[in-house]
């Protein structure tokens, strides 16, 4: 499943840890670690649920709009039969009605679409709110004073980091703790890190 890259606010809160003061004194070099937001979340099981929920959503309103679409048509094409004996004010009154139902199917387009952009940003609200203590956690696990972004919602900087650490899937597992306690969610999600694969 692709999903949007999850940039911004993301990258910008956890870019780099705080080190005290006497480890930046004692260190030369920062510890690393490479993180990939847009993949973390795509292993995330809530993030996962969500997605599928907004493509149900899609499908749900796409059939919806597509029986308007039908009537409409059926409608177009009774009037255009009946066209030839219509008087001139059932002619008009059918007119109308096509357009006030052309206007409802834009109009259900349009809410669709808002309403399909809402839940996607708000997922990624969500997500990212149990992201970044999920990232903290790991880095500070791993004893790192710099997280390097990469993904394709950032440029990457990185010039060589063959030895640095990816924390992507361990951050992901952290994520998926709570689903991996369930035994129906864990199932569900068999195939996500952290799920006892």
């Amino acid at each position: 499943m692709k999903i949007a890259p999850i940039a911004g606010a993301l990258a910008a809160v956890i870019a780099m840890t705080s080190m005290p003061a006497r480890a930046q004194e004692a260190a030369p070099f920062a510890r690393a670690v490479i993180f990939n937001a847009d993949n973390a979340m795509q292993q995330y099981y809530g993030f996962v649920d969500l997605m599928a929920s907004l493509e149900n959503f899609k499908r749900t309103k796409q059939t919806e709009i597509d029986g308007k679409v039908t009537e409409y048509q059926d409608l177009q094409k009774q009037t255009q039969a009946k066209a030839a004996s219509m008087t001139e004010a059932t002619r008009q009154q059918a007119l109308t009605d096509l357009q006030r139902r052309e206007t409802e199917i834009r109009r259900l387009r349009e809410d669709a679409e808002r309403e399909a952009s809402t839940r996607l940003s708000t997922a990624l609200q969500e997500a990212q709110k149990v992201m970044e203590p999920a990232l903290k956690a790991e880095t500070e696990s791993r004893q790192a004073d710099l997280v390097i972004m990469q993904g394709p919602a950032r440029d990457n900087i990185l010039v060589y980091g063959d030895r640095l650490p990816d924390v992507t899937l361990a951050v992901a597992a952290r994520l998926n703790a709570p689903c991996a306690a369930n035994a129906g969610c864990r199932q569900q999600h068999a195939n996500l890190p952290g799920m006892g694969n």
